[in-house]
């Protein structure tokens, strides 16, 4: 681990706390095949749980996802930077046409004619595939509430972003590799390849970056989009970290690169094409 990253906890983050008086209770022992049973075959030796062992275990959990202040994350992201402790809660606003809320929660707290519900009454059952479907009828209100609104700028922002015109015929396309800081390992002879791909007919750039996500990484990449004249490019990522942990993290710099891309360059979203 990097010595000098700061070993603590921010004291003013919004941590769940673990309740001081919760009892301490013993791991269940998992249960195994006796020797004289297993002895001349390839059983699994471990049983598994029963169902009162399961439901012990689960009462017994200690909230795992409080941060532990091992500060791991902050050592797997790197140069990317995409942990930040000390970070405090901050409100954003955005201009739009139209908002759709899936989670009823948020329901009370956004009012207007230009609010679309895409979620059932309280006494629907979750079904994966009607969820779906009001998705969709969601979707398409929104577009029949933006067909009577103006596409001239409103205040300090659009009412909504206008169709791309479309591909142009000239066809120069652009390969842009990440290897997201090297997280699990990148081969040389990867780089090697992907080098030659500008070799390729219709291909007028190919590189690797060591991460597109970060400020520097998709300035460089929307420099060479204009300088070259690219009207076709594939970005190829991520890997993400090594951690086993649920980052929200990583997924904010993810939307930080689209929107770098695609709001204000000149860059089309159907001129690109997505790839892990």
């Amino acid at each position: 681990m990097n010595i000098d990253l700061p070993l603590y906890r921010p004291e003013d983050a919004a941590f769940r706390i673990i309740p001081e008086d919760l009892p301490s209770q013993p791991r269940p022992a998992v249960p195994e095949r006796q020797a004289a049973v297993r002895m001349n075959n390839f059983s699994e030796v471990s049983i598994g749980l029963s169902e009162s062992q399961v439901m012990l275990e689960v009462n017994r959990c200690l909230q795992c996802g409080v941060c532990s202040e091992c500060m791991l994350c902050v050592d797997a992201c790197g140069e990317i930077n995409a942990i930040n402790h000390s970070e405090t809660d901050s409100e954003v606003t955005e201009i739009s046409g139209v908002v759709i809320i899936a989670e009823p929660k948020l329901a009370p707290i956004a009012k207007g004619e230009d609010i679309i519900r895409a979620y059932g009454p309280k006494s629907a059952k979750a079904d994966v595939y009607v969820e779906i479907i009001r998705g969709y009828a969601a979707a398409a209100e929104a577009m029949v509430l933006l067909l009577e609104t103006s596409q001239r700028p409103k205040g300090h922002g659009l009412s909504f972003f206008p169709p791309d015109t479309g591909l142009s015929p000239e066809v120069h396309i652009g390969i842009f590799v990440c290897k997201c800081n090297e997280s699990l390992g990148w081969h040389d002879k990867m780089t090697e390849y992907i080098n030659d791909l500008k070799y390729e007919k219709n291909i007028v750039h190919s590189e690797v970056i060591n991460s597109a996500c970060t400020p520097d990484g998709y300035s460089d990449i929307i420099r060479i989009i204009r300088e070259k004249s690219i009207t076709r490019m594939v970005l190829a990522s991520c890997v993400c970290c090594p951690l086993n942990f649920i980052c929200s993290s990583c997924t904010f710099q993810r939307n930080r690169l689209k929107n770098a891309l695609f709001a204000g360059t000149g860059i089309s979203r159907s001129m690109v094409e997505t790839c892990n």
